[in-house]
C-alpha cells in the first residue's frame, strides 16, 4: 500500500512546534508538494514515525514535546486507519490516482489484516513508544486506537489491553475501567468476526483482567490484605496488653465484656452482609454459598460478565422487552435465538419458562422447546455462556419484567390490574414536539 509523502497529515501543529529546533532539523511530512516526490510504502512511513520517537527520552519531556509525541501517535492511527478503510471499500483506484502524479507506482493490493496488524506492531514493538503509550497521562491515545474505525480485530485488542493492565500494575498506577469497558463494547461489536467469536473474546478478556490467575486478581488480593488485614493485627497487637488490664480489673470487666460484644457483632455483619461491600446486578448474581472473599476480589469480573450478558439479552436473545422486534429493521441481529431463562413461545403458542432455578444441567438448552435453532452455532452459544457461568460459580438473575410477565401468566391475570395512563402517550409525543 503506498500514499504520498505529501498526503501525510502534519504530525503536529506547526504554530506550536515551529520554533522547536529539533523538530525542524527532524521533521518528516512538512514539506512543500513536489511532483519529483515518489510514494512511500506504508512501512516505510511507519520506521520514520519510529524514528522520530528515538530522538526524544520519554521518560524526561518538556511539555512541549509531549503534546508533540501524542499527536504523533494519534497520526500513526489516524492514517493507518486510513488506509485499512481504503482497503476494506475497495476505492483503491481512486485513491490512487488522487495520490499518484505521472508514472507513480500505483497501489499494491494490501490486506486490510495486514495494516491492522503492522498499527499494533508499530504501538508495540519499540519499548519507547509502549512506555509513552501505555502511561496514565495518554489513555486518550489508547481510546482512539479502539474506537477508531475500522476498529482493530480481537486479538489486537486483547494483547493492547493486556499490556495495558501490565504496565499498571508494574508501575503502581491505577486501571481506568471506561478503557477497560470500552475495550469490551469493542469487543462485543467487532463486524470483523461472527457474533461467536466475540462472546469468546469477550470472555476472554474478562478472564485476562479479572481470572484467578491473573496478575491483577493476585494485585487485587495483595492490596485487600494490605488494607484490610495488616491494620486490623495491628489494632489487636494494641488492644492485647489493654485487655489483661481490663479482664483483671472487676470494675472494667463489664466494659470490656461490651466491647468482645460489640467487635463480634460489627465481626458478623461484615462476614455475612455481603450487600455492604458487594455491587449489585441486574443479569447475574453469585452462587449461593460462594466464598465471600471471592466475591469481594471478583466483583469486577461479575461487573463484566453482567455487561456481557445484558448486550446478549438486548441483541440475540428472545425476551419480554424486545419480541415484538424479531424481524425489524430495528434489531436485525436478534434473530430469535433460545433463550436463556425466558419464555418462549413455538407455532401452537405453547409457552414455556425456564427461571434461574430451572437451569440445572447444561442439557435443559436442548429442550427449552422443540424448535430448533437456525443453525448449531447458535446452539454452541448459549451453552458457551452458561458453561462459563457455571465455571465462575454465577448464576443468572431474572429480570423483574420476566417475573412479572410469569405470574400474570402462570395466574392468568389474577390481581393484576389494567390503569389507563392520565393521558394518551401519542399526545404526549405530540405536545413535545409542538414545544420544540
Amino acid at each position: 500500500m503506498f500514499i504520498s509523502k505529501s498526503s501525510c497529515i502534519g504530525f503536529a501543529d506547526s504554530r506550536i512546534f515551529a520554533h522547536s529546533p529539533v523538530f525542524q532539523r527532524h521533521r518528516l511530512c512538512f514539506t512543500r508538494i513536489c511532483s519529483q516526490f515518489a510514494p512511500i510504502d506504508y512501512r516505510k512511513l511507519g520506521e520514520k514515525y519510529v524514528q522520530r520517537f528515538g530522538i526524544y527520552n520519554v521518560y524526561n519531556l518538556a511539555a512541549r514535546d509531549k503534546r508533540y509525541l501524542q499527536q504523533l501517535l494519534i497520526d500513526l492511527i489516524e492514517n493507518c486507519r486510513k488506509l485499512e478503510h481504503t482497503l476494506l471499500t475497495g476505492s483503491r483506484n481512486q485513491v490512487a490516482t488522487r495520490f499518484n502524479r505521472g508514472n507513480k507506482p500505483q497501489l499494491k493490493s494490501e490486506a486490510p489484516e495486514k495494516v491492522d496488524d503492522f498499527l499494533y506492531e508499530c504501538l508495540t514493538k519499540n519499548n519507547s513508544i509502549r512506555s509513552f503509550l501505555l502511561d496514565k497521562d495518554n489513555e486518550f491515545i489508547l481510546r482512539k486506537y479502539l474506537i477508531t474505525d475500522p476498529i482493530p480485530k480481537n486479538e489486537n485488542t486483547i494483547k493492547m489491553i493486556s499490556s495495558y493492565v501490565s504496565h499498571a500494575i508494574n508501575h503502581n498506577a491505577p486501571i481506568s475501567e471506561k478503557l477497560i469497558y470500552l475495550s469490551l463494547r469493542q469487543l462485543l461489536k467487532n463486524e470483523k468476526s461472527v457474533p461467536f467469536d466475540n462472546f469468546i473474546s469477550s470472555f476472554e478478556i474478562v478472564d485476562l483482567l479479572y481470572g484467578k490467575d491473573s496478575n491483577y486478581t493476585k494485585f487485587l488480593k495483595s492490596k485487600f490484605i494490605a488494607n484490610f488485614i495488616i491494620p486490623l493485627s495491628a489494632v489487636s497487637i494494641i488492644l492485647l496488653p489493654l485487655s489483661q488490664i481490663i479482664f483483671l480489673s472487676s470494675t472494667y470487666l463489664n466494659i470490656g465484656l461490651m466491647l468482645i460484644q460489640y467487635s463480634m457483632n460489627i465481626g458478623f455483619f461484615l462476614l455475612f452482609s455481603s450487600n455492604f461491600f458487594l455491587k449489585q446486578t441486574s443479569r447475574i448474581k453469585w452462587l449461593n454459598g460462594t466464598n465471600w472473599f471471592r466475591c469481594i476480589i471478583h466483583q469486577n469480573e461479575l461487573l463484566m460478565i453482567n455487561r456481557i450478558i445484558t448486550y446478549f439479552d438486548e441483541f440475540y436473545d428472545l425476551n419480554v422487552e424486545n419480541y415484538h422486534l424479531i424481524g425489524s429493521s430495528n434489531s436485525s441481529k436478534n434473530n430469535g435465538l433460545k433463550s436463556l431463562n425466558h419464555f418462549r413461545a413455538n407455532n401452537n403458542f405453547n409457552i414455556e419458562f425456564f427461571l434461574e432455578n430451572h437451569i440445572d444441567d447444561i442439557k435443559e438448552i436442548n429442550s427449552i422447546d422443540q424448535t430448533k435453532p437456525k443453525n448449531e452455532e447458535e446452539l454452541e452459544l448459549l451453552k458457551f455462556i452458561i458453561k462459563n457461568l457455571r465455571n465462575r460459580k454465577m448464576i443468572l438473575r431474572t429480570k423483574e419484567t420476566e417475573r412479572q410477565f410469569y405470574q400474570f401468566w402462570s395466574t392468568r391475570g389474577e390481581n393484576f390490574e389494567w390503569i389507563e395512563p392520565d393521558q394518551d402517550p401519542a399526545e404526549m409525543i405530540l405536545l413535545k414536539m409542538y414545544k420544540k
